[in-house]
């Protein structure tokens, strides 16, 4: 089973779980749309995160943080920090959640275009440089 199959599962039991209970409907809500999302990153192809270039230690890398399920459970993280802040470049983001800007960085392009989509590009608040913002994608059932 993929890490991207695994994730979407643990969202579903968490929807059910929440439902059971009945929690209040806007955390049923937002585990509903990580479920989507999770279903959407499941159907996209999952784009490299080393180059052909990089040293083994890299690939290695990719191969732990894929099979583990980190890469999904980032990407999920990710998500939801876009959703909560839109229009923040990628370190501001990362600096509002309290994570690594790197790993911010890294997760966003996987997101792209299923989950998230570029905005303007503007001055950054953090790094003091122009930098892209980011947005939610809006799907087409309206999930985005």
């Amino acid at each position: 089973m993929s890490s991207a199959q695994k994730l979407l599962d643990a969202l579903f039991e968490s929807f059910e779980w929440a439902v059971e209970r009945h929690l209040p409907a806007d955390l049923i809500a937002r585990v509903e749309a990580h479920r989507h999302a999770a279903q959407r990153l499941n159907r996209a192809p999952m784009p490299p995160a080393s180059r052909s270039t990089d040293p083994e230690t890299s690939h290695a890398a990719e191969a732990e943080i894929g099979t583990s399920g980190l890469r999904a459970m980032q990407q999920v993280h990710v998500l939801e920090w876009v959703r909560r802040w839109p229009g923040l470049t990628s370190r501001e983001l990362a600096r509002k959640a309290g994570a690594d800007r790197h790993m911010v960085a890294r997760r966003l392009p996987d997101l792209e275009p299923e989950c998230v989509r570029k905005g303007d590009a503007r001055q950054c608040a953090e790094g003091r440089r122009q930098a892209v913002t980011w947005y939610p994608a809006i799907a087409r059932d309206g999930t985005g």
